[in-house]
Formats: structure tokens, C-alpha cells, sequence
């Protein structure tokens, strides 16, 4: 979890590279948009990215996913409640 500053291009690019870091290359954020399609992470003050998966194979997709992009989370903080979110599939 990182909180943004004004600046969410700076603070996901800081951690792509910490990922870089980290041995997971290549990672770049990324939400949900309308139409379930992908595009780059923004608009949010935090975010989760996936940043480990396994098995890797069949799941590499997943990487990088900001999970703030599910509206149950968004729920969840707004309310200070649990709520669940609807699944993200991975492939055994």
C-alpha cells in the first residue's frame, strides 16, 4: 500500500521501480475501466498492486493490477466495514 501525493504519476512510477527493484521487472500498475478494459492506474489516493502471484504461469496478467480499482474496497474504506469483492480468477 502507498498513499499518493499530489502527484499519482510520480508515486506510481516510484513503485514500478520499486517492483524493478525487487525483482519483479516490467510492472506497471493498471485498473479496470469501463467495459472491464485495462489502462494505466490513476485517480487514487492508494494504491494495492498485485505484486507477487503463483503460480506465475497462466497468472502474469494479474501483475501489477491496483485492486484500489475494485469498488468493494472503495466500500469498504468509505464505510470502515469488510466487504467482498468479486473474485479475481487464477489460474491453479
Amino acid at each position: 500500500m502507498c498513499e499518493a501525493n499530489p502527484s499519482d504519476l510520480f508515486l506510481t512510477a516510484e513503485l514500478e521501480a520499486q517492483a524493478g527493484a525487487e525483482g519483479v521487472g516490467g510492472l506497471s500498475i493498471w485498473q479496470r475501466g469501463s467495459g472491464g478494459i485495462g489502462g494505466p492506474a490513476s485517480g487514487r489516493r492508494i494504491h494495492y498492486p498485485i505484486w507477487y502471484v503463483e503460480p506465475l504461469a497462466g497468472n502474469a496478467h494479474l501483475l501489477g493490477y491496483g485492486l484500489g480499482s475494485l469498488a468493494a474496497l472503495e466500500i469498504a474504506l468509505d464505510a470502515g466495514l469488510p466487504w467482498a469483492s468479486e473474485p479475481i480468477l487464477v489460474a491453479q
